[in-house]
């Protein structure tokens, strides 16, 4: 699995996942799809950084009567105009996994760790409060997914450590 990048410069992408969910390029803020699963699958395929195996995103968000491979890909299709927006293909599938490749994106939890792995000590102001302003809200906000304990429990396990 492997992202690709077109040749000229890609356009900017900010991922917001501190406070409610947000997918920004060069400077706009896209419209999410309103299904509340697709923009958890969102988070967390951007949040775990790794590929994930298709039945485990299936048994994470659709655990229902309904098909959950269907689901899944209607979710794919809905999140790629917003990820792949300047040509880079960021959410790159195969028959087993799915992963979001982070080129080139600014990642707000990202930062934020990438902040506090260095210690405050070591970090200027001037990124201490870069950094303070992506606290916007609770990991994920309005993404409470009831019928997804286990989906659930990794949300809370993530706002958890954001505190």
């Amino acid at each position: 699995m492997s992202g690709r990048m077109p040749k000229g410069a890609p356009q900017s992408l900010e991922i917001r996942l501190i406070g409610e969910p947000e997918v920004i390029v060069e400077g706009r803020a896209r419209a999410l799809p309103a299904s509340k699963k697709t923009r958890a699958l969102l988070g967390y395929l951007v949040r775990t950084g790794r590929p994930q195996r298709r039945e485990r995103l299936c048994e994470l968000l659709w655990d229902g009567p309904d098909d959950p491979r269907a689901g899944l890909r209607w979710s794919l299709a809905k999140l790629r105009p917003l990820t792949d927006a300047d040509g880079a293909v960021r959410l790159v599938a195969d028959r087993e996994r799915v992963a979001f490749d982070a080129q080139a994106a600014d990642i707000d939890v990202v930062a934020v760790g990438q902040l506090h792995a260095a210690g405050v000590e070591a970090v200027s102001d001037e990124l201490l409060l870069q950094g303070l302003a992506h606290f916007r809200g609770p990991f994920l906000e309005g993404l409470e997914l009831s019928s997804c304990p286990a989906f659930h429990a990794w949300c809370v396990a993530e706002r958890e450590a954001q505190r």
